[in-house]
């Protein structure tokens, strides 16, 4: 373990970029060393996107269906808050769509804050005691239980950055923090204003030392739709990071985020095509020509709608999409529900 709380580069070093620390850990999302910050409004699913982060991670499959992971890692899993039962609930639940290797995952309940001595000790102790499986990736859930003082007072903040940049020389790791927003506020006309990565909760100073933030809150476009979230990311130090995406939360079993498209009128359309022709089914060609919606797009919207179980796709060499009310009878059989998607 390194034991300096400093490193000197000098020579022929100063002008040598590591090509190792540009590589992504997630494509788009997470890259080598990155210290990151969730921020998420309240009853979100904060905690549950985390876990999924995890997932992905100690497993190789791609984060939320669609963001490549570089390789199976090691994850340190710290809950600062909640039950443990709760989480290995949600960890259960989600393992049920979302592969987990849980030879990878260490979760480490914590009673230490990490900007204390009794933190440092403490973190020194479970890095010396595990050097072969040391993480590539830190999840901090959530920061105001890991935090000894007032998130707002800049002092409190820059030690706890000194502990977290600590954590990323030792470990050679990235960190993810999440965190919580301030109270959404409305304008004269009782309208929600607009939030950002600013409306994050506490000190400048954290979001000043992080290389880019992700904000995950409500869908307000469609007030229908209670369970899609928006996945941004406005502040970033590199051009390589997700702007934004749509989420929606698949619940209570399995638990996990889905990514949506956000073309409804062509879902609509998908959905009255396969509404008249009923328990036939239509196949790709046929529905690309008939909605006039590219093949590209009929794919998200197709994926989308068979992960909430609207409609399956049936068929040997030619695959067909149907409701799923009109399943053939095997299918039926399976009380799950289980379906193929594309």
């Amino acid at each position: 373990m390194q034991n300096k709380l400093y490193s000197i580069i000098e020579g022929e070093d100063i002008l040598k970029l590591s090509e190792s620390k540009s590589q992504p850990l997630i494509e788009g999302v997470l890259y080598e060393n990155d210290y990151i910050l969730w921020v998420a409004e309240e009853k979100t699913g904060k905690t549950i996107i985390a876990q999924q982060l995890a997932c992905a991670l100690t497993s190789g499959t791609p984060f939320l269906g669609s963001f490549d992971v570089k390789e199976p890692c090691n994850v340190w899993y710290f809950p600062t808050e909640g039950k443990t039962e709760d989480l290995k609930d949600r960890f259960i639940r989600m393992n049920r769509a979302v592969p987990l290797d849980i030879n990878r995952l260490k979760i480490i309940p914590t009673s230490f804050r990490f900007n204390t001595k009794q933190g440092i000790e403490s973190l020194e102790e479970i890095i010396r005691e595990r050097p072969a499986e040391l993480p590539k990736v830190i999840i901090i859930d959530a920061l105001y239980q890991a935090i000894k003082g007032s998130i707002q007072k800049d002092d409190i903040i820059i030690e706890f950055n000194h502990t977290v940049r600590w954590l990323i020389r030792n470990c050679d790791c990235a960190v993810v923090l999440t965190h919580h927003m301030t109270k959404p506020q409305r304008d004269k006309d009782g309208k929600y204003f607009t939030r950002s990565d600013k409306d994050s909760y506490g000190s400048t100073f954290l979001s000043a030392a992080v290389d880019h933030i992700f904000t995950l809150e409500k869908w307000t476009k469609d007030p229908d739709m209670k369970m899609d979230r928006l996945l941004k990311c406005d502040t970033q130090r590199s051009n390589n990071i997700i702007e934004s995406t749509r989420l929606r939360l698949l619940e209570p079993d399995p638990l996990y985020f889905v990514q949506v498209s956000t073309h409804a009128k062509e879902r609509e359309i998908v959905m009255n095509l396969l509404r008249n022709v009923k328990e036939h089914g239509m196949n790709m060609q046929s529905l690309e020509k008939k909605s006039r919606i590219s093949r590209t797009i009929l794919y998200q919207i197709v994926k989308e709608l068979a992960l909430e179980n609207l409609i399956c796709k049936e068929g040997s060499k030619t695959k067909f999409y149907k409701l799923m009310e009109y399943r053939s009878e095997d299918i039926k059989k399976d009380t799950k529900g289980t379906h193929t998607t594309s």
